[in-house]
């Protein structure tokens, strides 16, 4: 089908089985990049699954850039890592490429918010979260035992960067 233009924003059209296995977003550089379940390859950004179709991943308005929740689950919707530091390793793997695809590294994060499935992994999480910062400044965080969280994942993670100078 052909794609419908909305305010710098071009849905494709799908039926509701395709929309299932693959939903992309397309837009400008203010606004949402994309938005998949496949995985670009060479030098695009890896897309990360929103599960449904009610929000993106990544929205970028003028310099900052918002990311929504980021968890250890793989592009088939299964979870990644057997205990917090795996799952932790690879949910700010995931935003470390989410922000190169845009032009960022981890030293323009300026605050997230982690949600941890069991406040007592917090040792676990900061030791592999650390890893992830190399000297860079760290951002502004809040950690929260959630108790619930989607497939019982250990971790989740959105945030705010700033792309600007």
């Amino acid at each position: 089908m052909e794609p419908i233009e909305t305010e710098r924003l071009i849905i494709r059209r799908m039926r509701d089985d395709d929309l299932r296995d693959f939903l992309e977003y397309e837009s400008d550089s203010e606004h949402t990049r994309y938005l998949s379940r496949r995985a670009y390859t060479g030098d695009q950004a890896r897309d990360f699954i929103a599960t449904e179709p009610f929000y993106s991943m990544t929205r970028r308005a003028g310099d900052t850039l918002y990311l929504s929740g980021f968890g250890p689950v793989d592009d088939d919707l299964n979870v990644v890592g057997a205990d917090i530091g795996e799952q932790t390793r690879f949910t700010m793997d995931a935003i470390r490429r989410t922000l190169q695809g845009q032009g960022a590294t981890m030293a323009q994060l300026v605050r997230v918010n982690v949600f941890l499935l069991e406040i007592e992994d917090r040792d676990g999480f900061n030791s592999a979260y650390m890893e992830f910062f190399d000297g860079a400044p760290m951002p502004t965080r809040r950690l929260v035992g959630a108790g619930d969280m989607y497939k019982q994942i250990l971790v989740e993670i959105d945030g705010i960067a700033w792309l600007g100078n």
